[in-house]
């Protein structure tokens, strides 16, 4: 199987938003492609991870430390 014929078999694999940001990016190779797919998703899995983190401490600030809105 050819390079380009895994690169298209690779991309149409995934998921819609994620073959329009390879496409945009111009990705030329399957390694340069699965490169970017596994950094976007260490990075989607970090903001995840912080977000839940700001979640926990949200709701463990102790009551009555509420700021008052005015």
């Amino acid at each position: 199987m050819s390079e380009e014929d895994k690169l298209f078999n690779f991309l149409m694999n995934l998921q819609s938003w994620a073959q329009s940001k390879l496409r945009r990016q111009d990705v030329g190779d399957l390694n340069s492609a699965i490169a970017i797919v596994v950094i976007r998703k260490k990075h989607s899995d970090n903001k995840r991870a912080e977000k839940g983190n700001e979640l926990v401490f949200a709701s463990s600030r102790p009551k009555g430390d509420e700021q008052k809105d005015k």
